[in-house]
């Protein structure tokens, strides 16, 4: 086994003997306490890590090109703050069930209820903001029918813990690899008429579609539309975000699918749509994205 499979395993040992540490933590600690506890690792996690710290910045120096390091390094202490509380704030819904409705207040509602009328099933976008681990389950505790795109972990036995956790929250998981399988479970839950959410922040590689992310070439992720024109499931915008020190699950105005004369420009321009859409949410609400993931592998000029 070589030096990085040796260093691989022994991470995904560390995360999920962590995961299992803090659920039991969890069970007998108050939201408050435990909540405090898990800021301070963040903030201790984002102080100590040159790695993530170099990432961050480099993400930020590329969606904030006009603003200072002291203002980058405000946004991203606030972002270790917020990191460390949907942390404690996922652990938190899986351990208690009885109380998951009193963490989050929906807002509307009424545009998820409308687009699932048309008995075509919805395909919910999200990021990497906010809580959006909990997103799936706090839609499964109102009923909804609800199934969640995750990219495929090398470990499988983090894979089989993702799968637990997700369904601990009433969300059916449909993993990225085999990809023939997950187009397949696609399409049959949307025809059966649920909610398919899909995170459109991962760069995704030649999977995907090149767009502009704040100036910047990314690989975004085409099934959100392609889904759509194949099912005529309707597309809802919808993010977990901390508004006025309360939990929000926020839904957006429908996506309306434009059409050009091709499927190729089809794709790509309703792609580069929803990509700017969300631009405006993360210039909205910058402390509350994570910003130590990789997202653009190949930078141009503005």
């Amino acid at each position: 086994m070589g030096k990085k499979k040796i260093k691989r395993a022994l991470r995904y040992f560390c995360a999920r003997l962590l995961l299992r540490v803090a659920l039991v933590i969890v069970y007998f600690t108050p939201l408050f306490l435990f909540r405090r506890l898990c800021i301070l690792l963040s903030r201790i996690f984002f102080g100590v890590s040159r790695y993530y710290q170099g990432l961050a910045f480099s993400n930020l120096r590329i969606v904030f090109p006009k603003r200072t390091d002291e203002e980058r390094k405000r946004i991203l202490l606030r972002s270790s703050v917020f990191s460390g509380m949907n942390v404690a704030h996922t652990f938190w819904f899986l351990a208690h069930s009885r109380k998951r409705r009193n963490l989050v207040v929906l807002k509307n509602p009424g545009i998820l209820d409308t687009a699932l009328n048309y008995q075509c099933g919805v395909i919910g976008i999200t990021a990497h903001i906010g809580a959006f681990t909990i997103l799936g389950g706090v839609l499964a505790e109102y009923g909804y029918k609800v199934n969640y795109i995750l990219r495929t972990p090398r470990d499988e036995k983090m894979k089989g813990l993702l799968e637990k956790g997700l369904r601990m929250q009433g969300v059916k998981p449909i993993f990225t690899k085999p990809m023939v399988d997950c187009v397949e479970k696609a399409i049959s839950v949307l025809r059966n008429n649920e909610i398919l959410i899909i995170l459109i922040d991962r760069e995704v590689g030649n999977s995907g579609v090149f767009v502009r992310f704040f100036g910047h070439y990314t690989s975004a992720p085409a099934g959100p539309v392609i889904f759509s024109l194949r099912t005529g499931a309707r597309i809802i915008p919808m993010f977990m975000l901390r508004e006025n020190q309360r939990e929000s699950l926020l839904f957006y105005p429908e996506f309306k699918i434009i059409y050009r004369d091709n499927l190729e420009k089809t794709i790509f321009e309703n792609t580069q749509n929803l990509i700017s859409f969300l631009e405006e949410i993360i210039e909205k609400y910058p402390e509350q994205w994570s910003w130590i993931d990789r997202r653009w592998r190949v930078a141009m000029d503005r």
